[in-house]
């Protein structure tokens, strides 16, 4: 049974956040996965039924544009572009799981080169406008 006391905190050092000790077994969590697992034995603890279900690892593009936070239209123009890697199942045009990862790992990155760029464009006398009068 899966209850609260198969999840020990992870040792000092360890990437893990937690630890699941099944019989002899031991499997070491990140963040997401001891987050998910905490939720499942909280849901288990009050006497909900958990079911789990395998999922592709390809989503419709209104799914990854829903995860993203942005439009399908513009979930196509980043898989147009090459941003994000699609796949084609037969006529359907989807994104992997994986290529979606990839993505949102590598935001911290493009956000920092973003701002590198809009600095080495920046011009001081566009600060000062002629006849306007700054309220700040």
């Amino acid at each position: 049974m899966l209850n609260s006391a198969n999840i020990n905190k992870a040792p000092e050092g360890s990437d893990a956040q937690a630890r699941i000790v099944l019989g002899e077994r031991v499997y070491e969590l990140d963040e997401r996965g001891a987050a998910i697992i905490e939720d499942v034995v909280q849901a288990l603890e009050k006497g909900s039924i958990v079911q789990f279900s395998t999922v592709s690892d390809n989503m419709p593009i209104e799914e990854a544009a829903q995860e993203l936070g942005i439009t399908p239209f513009a979930m196509a123009n980043l898989l147009d572009e090459g941003v994000i890697a699609d796949v084609f199942e037969g006529d359907v045009r989807r994104v992997s799981r994986s290529s979606m990862q990839a993505f949102i790992d590598d935001t911290p990155r493009r956000r920092r080169e973003g701002i590198k760029a809009f600095r080495e464009t920046h011009d001081p006398a566009d600060d000062q406008l002629e006849g306007f009068v700054s309220t700040r």
